[in-house]
């Protein structure tokens, strides 16, 4: 209750000055010690002081163009069969091993490389390791774990078939990458490749490559001081089978900015791609827009990835208050600026009403021109911003870390190179943002990429004078 005589301060009165916020301070990875054990495996060990559950990986410097072109897909099960049972624990035996440790043990394949990891407490360490490394050198590939395996991988294509942008996603990876290289296809093969798969295929592919001298441990956590005793006991054996093939290093043509000629030594740049990948009686469209563009070590990089985030890599970005808050055409918008191993990938795309599929793309493509619209300082700072201030977050756990760390043997770095890209995005300017986007993004060249009902999206393409091939999930043409 008040009284009639209480008075209350004015609106100005109760205004508080907000303090001014200053650039985040760039994020340091932390460092590790290096060493070898003596069957050649090699060991980064990041001691995270508070995170008492570690997480270990061993990765494999194993690209997939190390596959045999008739069995795509074996590299990648070759890592997710290698838990399912050992010589030392045959099948379910090996399941229970893990399972009464308390470790979590996870495969991963990408194009670079192939991750066998536990995640495990502190205490439980070692036997972690041991169970890791018994998945490692001798696992079983039996014929009932593989047929099950090849027919999950055959069932997610199936899944694949009946998700828009799941068809989209793989036809836009198509477009992308000239067909020679190994990346213009799924990374877990097809169906064709996927039935010709065996025990023995998977066995081969195991024995020609997996290696510790192929192979870095990664160790992330609140170490033990006997970090190196304990890693020496679980780790140094040598298998019984060791890497007669040494992995496949890609030999990739440059990849040349757009504003340049191509030569026959570079990667093409100019046959650009317009797909409708069709999908009857979707009531959305997905698009995407593509090109090549540089990978790490090449001074337009920064640029670039900071260019991307103002363009469409935050929610406050270019793409984002256009498409969505001022047209309408979308809930959200992304744009990034991917370095892989050999060479780099610009995305940017939506989802939308197929209706406004054509005026979206339409826009796209014009907000893309930075040559029309340069980049603000405001965009350049606020995007700077954002990506020094993420990594402290993004790389608050000791499995991101470990993540991470595998992400730099898989690109041939070392993990000093975080710092000197973080060192690079401060020096990036409008000007620069801007001048490199111009030398590698020409919205006339990109390759296009829109899912949803054909019907309707050819005449749309058709209305913006672009001539769309209906194709399916694997980019091929269909009638």
């Amino acid at each position: 209750m008040t009284r009639a005589n209480d008075t209350y301060p004015s609106e100005a009165h109760l205004a508080i000055s907000r303090p001014s916020i200053g650039r985040p301070i760039p994020w340091s990875f932390p460092p590790h010690r290096e060493w070898r054990l003596d069957n050649g495996l090699r060991v980064w060990a990041f001691d995270l002081p508070s995170q008492a559950v570690i997480s270990a990986d061993v990765v494999f410097d194993i690209g997939l163009n190390s596959e045999p072109r008739a069995l795509e897909g074996v590299a990648a099960l070759a890592a997710d069969v290698a838990d399912e049972g050992t010589t030392s624990h045959p099948g379910e035996l090996f399941a229970a091993a893990v399972e009464s440790a308390g470790v979590m043990l996870s495969t991963r394949t990408t194009y670079q490389s192939t991750r066998l990891g536990v995640d495990v407490a502190a205490d439980h360490l070692e036997v972690g390791l041991a169970l890791l490394t018994e998945a490692l050198w001798e696992p079983v590939y039996d014929a009932v774990d593989v047929a099950r395996h090849v027919d999950d991988e055959l069932t997610s294509l199936v899944d694949m078939e009946a998700n828009p942008t799941a068809k989209t996603a793989n036809a836009a990876r198509a477009a992308l990458f000239p067909t020679a290289w190994r990346e213009s296809r799924r990374l877990n093969g097809d169906q064709e490749t996927l039935t010709r798969i065996n025990p023995a295929a998977l066995q081969s592919f195991h024995d020609q490559y997996w290696s510790p001298a192929a192979a870095t441990l990664i160790v992330a956590g609140q170490l033990p001081r006997d970090i190196a005793a304990i890693v020496q006991r679980a780790c140094s054996r040598t298998p019984a089978t060791t890497a007669a093939v040494p992995p496949v290093s890609p030999v990739l043509p440059p990849v040349l900015p757009v504003s340049e000629t191509a030569t026959g030594d570079a990667a093409p740049t100019a046959a650009r791609h317009v797909w409708v990948v069709h999908h009857p009686g979707a009531v959305q469209s997905v698009v995407n827009v593509s090109c090549l563009t540089p990978t790490r070590g090449h001074p337009d990089l920064e640029p670039l990835q900071i260019g991307a985030i103002a363009m469409g890599g935050s929610f406050l970005s270019r793409l984002n208050r256009v498409l969505r808050e001022e047209r309408g055409f979308t809930y959200g918008a992304n744009c990034s600026v991917a370095p892989l191993r050999n060479t780099g990938v610009f995305s940017a795309g939506a989802k939308c009403r197929p209706e406004v599929t054509g005026a979206l793309l339409s826009e796209l493509l014009l907000l893309l021109d930075v040559s029309a619209q340069p980049f603000s300082t405001v965009e350049i700072n606020d995007a700077i911003d954002y990506a020094i201030g993420v990594a402290p977050l993004a790389y608050d756990t000791a499995d991101a870390i470990a993540n991470q760390a595998g992400g730099f043997v898989a690109n041939g770095m070392s993990p000093e190179w975080f710092g000197v890209h973080q060192n690079a995005c401060l020096q990036v300017t409008p000007e620069s943002a801007t001048a490199a986007f111009n030398r590698w993004i020409d919205p006339e060249k990109l390759h296009i990429v829109v899912g949803g009902d054909a019907t309707a999206l050819v005449p749309a393409l058709a209305a913006l004078g672009l001539a769309p091939t209906v194709v399916d999930a694997f980019g091929h043409p269909v009638a």
